[in-house]
């Protein structure tokens, strides 16, 4: 029977709510916990939907809310240089929109592109089916963040103008034959832009559990589903002023979600689907709500 440990996405899962936990945000290089070092090309699609609460321009004391679209399009390639060692390169393309008193905007662009490496400190043995997986990530500013407009809030512009590092721990656990467990944490550390702008620092951490549900011996594939519980706190931004630091107000806040997906798996290709569904957010003091979030990926195996 085909051997299978967990590969949940851990992508909400690390975005840039209207606060700026998605669009410019996003955690391109989130690894996933359990996966075999092979090099491959990988496709993803991810959408999030956040709904804000404004006052309305130029009409006082009249409460609105704000739609914001985040669309993302990720190229990811991997190149295992051993069994232990991996290198990695995200490349994002963003399809954002803002609505906003039933004004349309949006930006279609490149946005930050992010390399990483990741060692494999412990490799699954025979007697022990755990692995132990650390990485260290460098965002570059290739996106834009400058509105020469001024229509677009900051979270749905293409990049974060800044260098930004993240740091990866994961590690998964084989049941049995045809189950799993897995945990993950990541830390993203902003640096800060040309606008003496810092976006806030993140903190996620995740688990999950995957259980096969099909396989096909004789025409090589394999089917399982993934659930688990994802938790976000995204700390609030910071503005420089000359030599001091002002805080940046609702830029922050925790995000706690379910997810659950399917993947459809051969030896060469891979597919999957998931939606995260949140369970309680405290963004901007409550005044940004994140709807359900669909996203799902096609990945292919060199070796």
């Amino acid at each position: 029977m085909k051997t299978l440990w967990v590969a949940a996405a851990v992508c909400v899962q690390l975005s840039g709510y209207a606060c700026d936990v998605c669009g410019c945000r996003v955690a391109y290089s989130n690894w996933q916990y359990s996966q075999n070092f092979t090099s491959s090309m990988q496709l993803g699609y991810q959408q999030v939907v956040f709904h804000s609460e404004h006052f309305a321009d130029n009409v006082l004391d009249k409460d609105h809310y704000a739609e914001e679209l985040f669309r993302i399009l990720t190229l990811q390639g991997r190149y295992a240089l051993s069994d232990r060692w991996m290198i990695q390169a995200n490349i994002p393309f963003v399809l954002n929109t803002y609505r906003d008193i039933d004004v349309l905007n949006s930006t279609t662009a490149l946005g930050d592109i992010q390399v990483s490496t990741f060692y494999r400190v412990i490799q699954s043995e025979e007697r022990l089916k755990f692995n132990l997986d650390l990485g260290l990530g460098l965002k570059g500013p290739s996106g834009s963040w400058q509105d020469a407009s001024g229509s677009l809030p900051a979270s749905i512009l293409p990049g974060t103008g800044s260098w930004d590092w993240s740091a990866f721990l994961a590690a998964g656990y084989m049941l049995n034959e045809t189950s799993s467990v897995g945990l993950s944490a990541v830390a993203v550390l902003p640096g800060e832009n040309d606008f003496a702008r810092r976006f806030g620092r993140q903190y996620q951490l995740q688990s999950g559990y995957e259980q096969l549900i099909y396989t096909s011996l004789e025409k090589g594939w394999s089917v399982s589903g993934q659930v688990g519980y994802s938790y976000l706190k995204d700390e609030d931004d910071l503005q420089r002023y000359g030599s001091e630091q002002f805080t940046v107000a609702n830029s922050g806040g925790e995000f706690h979600s379910a997810f659950f997906g399917f993947k459809w798996m051969t030896d060469v290709w891979s597919f999957g689907v998931q939606t995260s569904v949140p369970l309680h957010q405290s963004f901007a003091e409550g005044k940004v709500k994140a709807q359900p979030t669909a996203q799902f990926n096609i990945k292919y195996n060199f070796n």
